[in-house]
């Protein structure tokens, strides 16, 4: 009974194998399930990568043969392969030598993740432009798999960005640094969507952008008063340098809001009352001397008024 079978790929531009087993048929759609080398589907096969089939048989007599060729390989060449495990553990023995990452009684975790790194920054753009014509051929599967799985990637991002603060700032500072011509003309082209989708998400994300604002402040009191403190003298001088300018925006504000300052202020005082009371007693203690005189100035103007 054949229902699984044993192949060989090469990647005749690095030079490597990649041996492995199969529970079906060289005709379906599974190409390798190595974690190491690049994946690609039978559609997208890369140039030069070539498959031969070395064997037919039962799932369980491939496995063997599977572990009886990984094992060889490993005693001879295991550097010319992309295989980490010597096949299914169900199957074979993988303690002590048998172990993947077992060499000289040493593992070889760091050199597969030197591989890896290596072969990223060798390969950007060909590994970018396999991903673009991906995402290009599947924009149906990838649109369904995030909304299917739309919690969860939230729950990865959040846990990935928890665990890599520092990491993502410093790729995102050196982004910047590298790319400032770049981004300068995308806020250039791109001015008027920028500010709507910054509009759009902050009336999606009020409460929680009040939220982490909120936790901000609270996490950085120190990093807030030292800024406050350095930039205290600069705003000054800004406010002093362009009072004109100033004056202008406010006044453009408060006639483009009208209705909206109207709006604040009626709620405000709805909501402050007491405070707006005891603000108003504790004025009239500090100045009554000063609101005397204006209102006594008041008087004289109207009965000047009156006469005339």
């Amino acid at each position: 009974m054949s229902e699984a079978f044993v192949y060989l790929w090469y990647d005749s531009e690095n030079k490597m194998f990649y041996l492995g087993k199969h529970k079906g048929t060289p005709e379906d759609r599974y190409t390798h399930s190595s974690t190491i080398w690049e994946s690609f589907t039978k559609n997208n096969i890369p140039k030069g990568t070539k498959r031969r089939i070395l064997a037919f048989g039962t799932n369980k007599e491939m496995c063997e043969l599977e572990h009886k060729l990984l094992k060889d390989r490993k005693s001879r060449c295991w550097d010319r392969y992309y295989n980490e495990s010597l096949g299914d553990p169900r199957y074979v023995d993988t303690s002590g030598e048998n172990n993947p990452r077992y060499k000289h009684g040493l593992t070889i975790g760091e050199k597969i993740v030197e591989y890896r790194k290596q072969y990223r920054k060798d390969n950007k753009e060909k590994i970018l432009e396999r991903m673009k014509q991906y995402r290009k051929d599947n924009k149906e599967k990838i649109a369904a798999n995030r909304k299917n799985n739309k919690e969860k990637n939230a729950e990865l991002s959040k846990q990935y960005y928890e665990n890599n603060k520092e990491k993502i700032a410093e790729r995102m500072k050196q982004y910047r640094k590298d790319n400032k011509e770049k981004i300068a003309a995308n806020r250039k082209n791109n001015k008027e969507k920028n500010a709507e989708l910054s509009k759009q998400y902050y009336e999606n994300n009020k409460e929680k952008i009040a939220e982490r604002m909120k936790q901000y402040r609270k996490d950085n009191k120190e990093k807030i008063a030292a800024n406050r403190k350095n930039n205290k003298e600069y705003m000054k001088q800004y406010r002093k340098d362009n009072k004109e300018k100033i004056a202008e925006q406010k006044k453009q504000y408060q006639k483009n809001n009208k209705e909206k300052i109207a709006e604040y202020d009626r709620q405000y005082q709805k909501n402050n009352k007491e405070k707006i009371a005891e603000y108003d007693r504790q004025y009239y203690k500090d100045n009554k001397e000063k609101i005397l005189e204006r209102m006594k100035q008041y008087k004289e103007k109207q009965r000047y008024q009156e006469t005339c």
